[in-house]
């Protein structure tokens, strides 16, 4: 997908991947112009899951809303979200 064309990129953190995760996608995604970020986290063995929703702002991103499971995820941007990490959890 062209990236003027992404609004949301929605990045899913893997163990093994951790400094892409959280520095190379967002580096990559904001260079781009995607206008909003989403990191998911889910550690199954843990029962841990969490959001995060970033909007870029002069060309980096700042975090917008955050939860982890049990807290409420709430966000208007870049469309309304409402809902529990723990609700991504098996």
């Amino acid at each position: 997908m062209p990236v003027r064309l992404c609004t949301l990129a929605i990045e899913f953190v893997s163990a093994g991947s951790r400094k892409q995760n959280f520095v190379d996608k967002p580096r990559r995604c904001a260079e781009g112009g995607v206008p909003y970020f989403m990191r998911v986290e889910i550690v199954r063995r843990l029962r841990h899951a969490s959001v995060e929703v970033f909007t870029l702002v002069d060309g980096e991103y700042q975090r917008t809303a955050e939860a982890v499971a049990g807290q409420r995820l709430r966000a208007d941007h870049p469309f309304e979200i409402d809902f529990d990490p723990r609700e991504l959890l098996p």
